[in-house]
């Protein structure tokens, strides 16, 4: 889940993951800027 800028949430298992994100919509001084992809990758040491 993404909120307020920050990716969260509780994992489930340890183990490298990637994803990528994609932000829309996304406007600087109201001008539209074109979508963003973002890659992402998570390293989870150990499961909660």
């Amino acid at each position: 889940m993404i909120e307020d800028g920050a990716i969260a949430g509780v994992p489930t298992a340890a183990g490298s993951y990637r994803a990528s994100v994609t932000f829309t919509g996304v406007t600087c001084a109201a001008a539209p800027v074109a979508d963003q992809t973002v890659d992402v990758a998570i390293s989870v040491s150990a499961a909660r």
